[in-house]
């Protein structure tokens, strides 16, 4: 019987299906390698949910199928507002700093930038920009680096002048109302710095596509090294320690 080239399962050769050596989420293109009778369903089925799903979801690799018209963005599709991937505007003016996710145009035929709603609190010197539900209580803004004497202004972005008012007041800020901007315009195009890390699950994510190909080059027989039972360990995420 075949042997898992993750779990080093023996299985029937029904409980396994194909396995693209790069997820077919990033394109069906022509020769594309595919490995079979080599990973087992189980597997398949736990990477597609798992690794696939947040390499596709909340990387700038994922964000690209769609620049590059492999995906059509729908009223569900997301990005940014993560630690894997997040863009904050870098342009100098009135929301510098502030943070934008990518989500489908009203005719959802690209995506495109839009603003949290948020509010940046500066005491003239720097600014800190908070969503407005993660706005700290107006004495709690000492333990986000502003002195407790610092004369404190507040300006919004991507929520109307009242809803603004209301949520400062109930936070304890000054009870005047701030500069608002609202969100971003049509066809606007915004300088955005864009940052990330590559967490756990995407490293194990990259390291699957990696074992994938030298198991395609190998023709499967690296799996009998203790070597490759580790990596194999690894992207399975039964190893917790990354492998050298």
């Amino acid at each position: 019987m075949p042997i898992c080239l993750y779990c080093l399962n023996d299985k029937p050769v029904a409980d396994f299906n194909r396995e693209h050596v790069v997820p077919e989420a990033f394109g069906k293109f022509k020769n594309n390698f595919v490995l079979h009778e080599t990973v087992c369903t189980d597997c398949n089925t736990y990477f597609g949910k798992t690794l696939d799903l947040k390499l596709g979801r909340q990387s700038i690799e994922g964000l690209d199928r769609y620049d590059a018209n492999m995906k059509r963005p729908d009223d569900k599709t997301r990005f940014g507002g993560t630690l894997t991937l997040s863009a904050r505007i870098n342009d100098g003016g009135f929301a510098d700093g502030a943070e934008v996710y990518w989500a489908a145009a009203p005719d959802e035929s690209r995506l495109v930038l839009h603003l949290y709603p948020q509010f940046g609190v500066t005491d003239g010197g720097r600014t800190l920009w908070f969503r407005s539900e993660q706005l700290p209580q107006r004495n709690d803004l000492s333990r986000h680096g502003f002195a407790q004497e610092a004369a404190i202004s507040v300006k919004s972005v991507g929520m109307d002048a009242d809803l603004s008012f209301g949520l400062l007041a109930a936070k304890g800020y000054s009870t005047s109302k701030p500069e608002v901007a609202g969100g971003t315009q049509e066809g606007e195009e915004l300088d955005i710095r864009i940052s990330g890390q590559v967490d756990r699950l995407l490293r194990r994510a990259i390291a699957k596509i990696a074992c994938n190909y030298l198991a395609h080059d190998t023709q499967q027989s690296l799996r009998c090294h203790r070597r490759w039972q580790c990596a194999g360990s690894f992207v399975t995420g039964r190893q917790k320690t990354s492998v050298q």
